[in-house]
């Protein structure tokens, strides 16, 4: 009995096929059960890595993998940071409730990044831009929704075309998240009025 490589996780990863291991053979007469050696499985490109990622961020949030399938660190991020938007409540009424959400989306992000790191520094060989990549996305994700305004020095990729949109609902984020906490400190504190909350510009 020959033992040969698992299937089917090169073509799950985006890598190409490596050549099969062979294993140890039984051969008649031996008693022993054959030792399965390491698995020589290819390190994935940034594309695999960063589907890794955004699966183990959406895991922990109970979420199902999006159709979509970035394959830049900026596009990983985005569609994180999109997604984290999209699962706050949509009524400020109850600051208890958006401020539990965020905590809660935002353990997960950070659950799932670490999880996605480990996993990647498990593999051997792993090239250094595929290492970078999660680092990068999770960078990006924590300026983008950090208790203070981005960064400057990161405005090169947040004024990338595909975060324009994003931007004044990060604003609005910041606003509902300030605006909850001091709810906390005084109930009494009045919603904003109509057209207050408009969103803003992000900032320079």
């Amino acid at each position: 009995m020959q033992i040969g490589r698992l299937p089917g996780i090169d073509a799950a990863f985006g890598a190409e096929p490596a050549a099969p291991v062979p294993g140890p053979v039984l051969r008649q007469g031996q008693g022993a059960l054959p030792l399965v050696g390491p698995v020589d499985i290819r390190p994935p490109g940034i594309a695999a890595v960063l589907q890794i990622l955004i699966s183990e961020v959406l895991t922990n949030w109970a979420l199902p993998l999006p159709a979509s399938r970035p394959d830049t660190p900026s596009g990983a991020a985005l569609l994180l940071v999109q997604t984290f938007l999209g699962r706050l409540p949509a009524d400020d009424a109850d600051p208890h409730a958006l401020l539990a959400a965020h905590d809660q989306l935002l353990d997960g992000l950070l659950r799932g990044v670490a999880s996605a790191q480990e996993f990647v520094a498990a593999w051997r060989d792993v090239p250094r831009e595929s290492q970078d990549a999660p680092r990068e996305a999770r960078v990006m994700v924590l300026a983008a929704v950090a208790d203070e305004r981005p960064d400057p020095r990161l405005g090169a990729w947040v004024m990338r075309p595909e975060w324009l949109d994003t931007a004044p609902r990060l604003d609005r984020f910041r606003r509902r998240r300030r605006r909850a906490r001091q709810r906390l400190l005084d109930p009494d504190l009045p919603l904003p009025e109509t057209g207050e909350d408009a969103p803003g510009q992000w900032p320079a």
